[in-house]
């Protein structure tokens, strides 16, 4: 994780009140993964963020950290250029046979959480407990808790473990979230953070919000 990113997460935490957030990001910004994962995930992102999930995973194929590469398998839709396209993308770099399809209910109801419950879902069914996941670094933080949070409910036995993307210019004026959010990458950390801290406190009598509170999720990261 860049210095930007983590000036940025500090100074916007600080901003919105949200200083316990950044306990969650040094909590897996000094993480040592393992040299060694089942599987690695990329988070689906935007044409506008994209290469730098790809780059990262090639470069984590490349040094044997996993031969398995995991992509959601949706359509094209909410910004996400489609499991179709990112496997032909990214086949270019490495070998297609390793890249494979995560099922979605709804292919085309791709976001943050859907992905992270069909994730977890898979995971659990191919036996993957040391699981690495990658997304854009400013939908780093996001990402993680948002699959730490699926991971407590469904299966804490798997171990989640961050590799940011390769880092990209942080004042280009790029999409995110679904397509329909435009601000720069820089400004893109204030955004994740007021999702992540609705996302905690946006359950219902019949819902639980989708993002675990802080002290779930770092005693999580402290089981393992």
């Amino acid at each position: 994780m860049s210095d930007i990113l983590s000036s940025e997460v500090e100074k916007q935490a600080k901003k919105l009140g949200l200083e316990n957030l950044v306990e969650v990001y040094d909590a897996i910004k000094f993480r040592n993964n393992p040299p060694e994962q089942d599987a690695i995930y990329l988070f689906g992102q935007t044409k506008d963020n994209e290469s730098s999930v790809f780059e990262r995973a090639v470069m984590l194929f490349e040094h044997e950290v996993s031969d398995k590469i995991l992509i959601i398998n949706a359509e094209k839709a909410n910004g996400f250029p489609g499991y179709a396209e990112w496997h032909e993308r990214l086949g270019k770099r490495m070998p297609g046979q390793n890249i494979y399809p995560v099922p979605i209910e709804n292919p085309k109801a791709v976001n943050t959480l859907s992905e992270s419950v069909e994730l977890i879902k898979y995971a659990t069914s191919k036996g993957h407990y040391a699981l690495g996941i990658v997304a854009a670094q400013f939908h780093m933080l996001r990402a993680f808790m948002t699959a730490a949070s699926e991971a407590i409910r469904q299966n804490p036995g798997i171990k989640l473990h961050p590799f940011c993307g390769t880092e990209l210019p942080w004042d280009e004026h790029v999409a995110h979230s679904q397509g329909t959010l435009y601000g720069t990458r820089r400004k893109l950390v204030e955004e994740e953070l007021i999702r992540i801290n609705k996302y905690q406190n946006d359950g219902t009598s019949s819902k639980k919000p989708s993002i675990k509170p802080v002290k779930e999720i770092l005693e999580y990261l402290k089981s393992y």
